[in-house]
């Protein structure tokens, strides 16, 4: 997935994936962030990411990467930002290599059709796995 004109991430269509952000790093690259965003939920039920909101910081995550290979990671923070003022570090190939997680959090605007806030997981790489 890429930026749209308006700045904001462009999600996957389908609630039952997530997005990589293109434009950051890939998964196994030596630094920076892999940005994977999806939707905690949709018109039709639960989305692929519904699940982040019960994970703490120690809980592993697996993601697939191109290829089918498999990528493990430890979440070490996690944090909730207003939907417009995600931080502009979670959308580059510079710094540590990390993993952030990204969904919908908050209460949701119907009129708008959106949620206020987004949920963030920081994830680092887990050697122990």
């Amino acid at each position: 997935m890429a930026a749209r004109p308006d700045g904001n991430m462009d999600l996957p269509r389908r609630g039952s994936q997530g997005g990589w952000f293109a434009l950051g790093a890939a998964p196994g690259a030596a630094q920076g962030t892999v940005l994977v965003a999806g939707h905690v939920d949709t018109g039709e039920g639960l989305g692929a990411f519904a699940a982040l909101h019960a994970l703490a910081p120690g809980s592993r995550i697996e993601i697939t990467g191109t290829g089918g290979r498999l990528y493990r990671y430890r979440v070490v923070a996690r944090r909730t930002y207003p939907r417009t003022r995600l931080p502009a570090d979670l959308f580059g190939p510079r710094g540590g290599h990390r993993l952030v997680l990204v969904t919908c959090a908050g209460a949701y605007d119907r009129e708008a059709g959106r949620y206020a806030d987004n949920l963030v997981l920081y994830g680092v790489p887990d050697p122990s796995s």
